[in-house]
């Protein structure tokens, strides 16, 4: 069995950023969490940063999804039902 790896950028998340803060008060106003978390969720912001290390980026997303990047990957629709006016409150806040 041949097996391929390829390394990705790490990405260090800008806590005090102008987006970061939108975000984070936007989480507050909904009573959420606004702890910052390092998992392998940014990998694609790390891509993104690699290219544009001046970019104010962030990668959130509903709870409740496993089996992440498999044939059984899944999210529970409460997660969805619980972060999409979380989303759409960011998207429209400037």
């Amino acid at each position: 069995k041949t097996c391929f790896s390829n390394g990705y950028s790490g990405w260090i998340p800008k806590n005090s950023s102008k987006l970061c803060t939108k975000v984070k008060n936007v989480y507050q106003k909904f009573g959420l969490p606004t702890t910052t978390t390092v998992t392998h969720g940014g990998l694609e912001c790390g891509c993104f940063a690699l290219f544009q290390p001046s970019l104010d980026i962030i990668s959130i997303g509903p709870d409740k999804i496993y089996d992440i990047h498999t044939y059984k990957e899944r999210v529970h629709l409460t997660g969805i039902e619980e972060f999409w006016p979380v989303l759409q409150t960011i998207v429209a806040s400037e």
